[in-house]
């Protein structure tokens, strides 16, 4: 870490973010099952709603005649949907999540990369991190860190549950899918696949990818006993890989960690019925394909190296973010981190697992971290330099 990512801060106190590796005392999904399932809507509220969403753009005479139609399906057939509804309710936990996830995202025959995806610009280069060249690896070996912190805590569900404005639990099944999910793509609708799990439930994947001018590696996250590594760590096999990349060495030289070129990452931007179509061909070519595209479907997130991108504008941050080259982002998982060569983070996530508050909160928490790490460098003061007799060193 470079003393020139050591800012004065004076927003937050530390004491403002949790520590994510102690436990509040609430197991993070152990809420779950308690939590009160989604109501359905009066019929009555949801035509009343209806009509005012339509009133903007009506005059006078066509608002009174959907008021009329509204009216008059309120007294007929709605009293029936209506009960078919609270029917459907009553025998099942959420009434509403199968149907949404289903012909809101799962069904979507076109590709998901742009018009699915969320994207979006992080806020670490505002205040913690501004832009310098050359400090993609760091801060992405750094972000590595936060982020094995944050798969840890719900793994061992020591994160936080979150809460409304009054102090309520809310629902935390959404975080079971940040990490490690992917939409696979299917003839007439997709599929959602999990492999994330707590502890208490199984084995989680260890590994995350890494793009890098088209070409994909696979790394691990944790070690064999679940812990992350250190930064430096993280650093040292970040670096061999872009050095790597940059000398266009052959793939060889990087042994299992190299398994996919430029040409087959394109892939994952087709429509959604070619996409299944050509993954399937992939996966009966050659037992190395199928276990190539397994990598890819469990891997926890996706790290991207934008090197050549820097000094953009707001604007260009927003564009490589959501239709960005489609060999920097694999629009099927659930979490595409993105750096620029000058160190500005973007994220590509999918809307189909998680919404955007899923995101938002991940962000804060890890902004956490980040904020933390800067108090602890600011800490140390007074640093006296010493020099070395490298003569008499053996």
């Amino acid at each position: 870490l470079q003393n020139s990512d050591a800012m004065e801060l004076d927003l937050y106190k530390t004491e403002a973010f949790p520590d994510l590796t102690r436990s509040s005392g609430v197991p993070t999904f152990s809420l779950e099952d308690s939590l009160p399932s989604y109501p359905v809507p009066k019929l009555s509220d949801t035509l009343d709603l209806y009509l005012s969403s339509t009133r903007p753009f009506l005059t006078d005479s066509e608002f009174a005649a959907t008021r009329d139609l509204a009216r008059q399906f309120e007294l007929g057939i709605g009293r029936e949907l209506q009960a078919r509804l609270e029917q459907r309710a009553a025998e099942q936990r959420n009434w509403l999540a199968e149907w949404w996830r289903h012909y809101a995202y799962l069904t979507n025959r076109t590709a998901l990369h742009p018009l699915l995806n969320m994207a979006g610009v992080g806020p670490y280069h505002h205040q913690y991190w501004p832009a310098r060249d050359g400090s993609a690896t760091e801060r992405a070996a750094m972000m590595c860190r936060y982020y094995a912190v944050v798969w840890k805590s719900l793994r061992e569900q020591t994160f936080p549950v979150d809460k409304n404005a009054a102090g309520k639990y809310m629902s935390m099944e959404q975080f079971r899918r940040y990490f490690s999910s992917c939409q696979l793509p299917g003839r007439q609708a997709d599929t959602l696949a999990s492999h994330f799990r707590p502890r208490s439930e199984g084995a989680s994947p260890r590994h995350f990818l890494v793009l890098i001018r088209g070409r994909m590696f696979s790394l691990d996250l944790l070690d064999e006993a679940e812990q992350p590594y250190t930064v430096a760590q993280y650093y040292r096999q970040l670096d061999r890989l872009v050095k790597t990349v940059e000398s266009s060495a052959d793939s060889s030289e990087m042994g299992d960690a190299s398994f996919s070129a430029g040409s087959a990452a394109g892939l994952y931007g087709l429509p959604r019925p070619d996409w299944f179509e050509a993954r399937r061909h992939l996966g009966s070519l050659s037992p190395v394909n199928q276990r190539n595209l397994d990598l890819v479907e469990q891997a926890i997130f996706v790290l991207s190296l934008l090197l050549d991108e820097r000094g953009c504008s707001n604007k260009r941050l927003l564009e490589l973010a959501l239709t960005g080259d489609i060999q920097s982002v694999v629009p099927d998982k659930s979490c595409n981190l993105m750096v620029t060569g000058d160190g500005v983070w973007l994220n590509n996530c999918g809307h189909t697992p998680m919404d955007g508050m899923t995101i938002a909160l991940m962000t804060y928490y890890v902004e956490g971290q980040i904020y933390k790490t800067q108090v602890r460098l600011l800490a140390i003061v007074d640093v006296k330099m010493y020099s070395l007799d490298c003569a008499s060193c053996v």
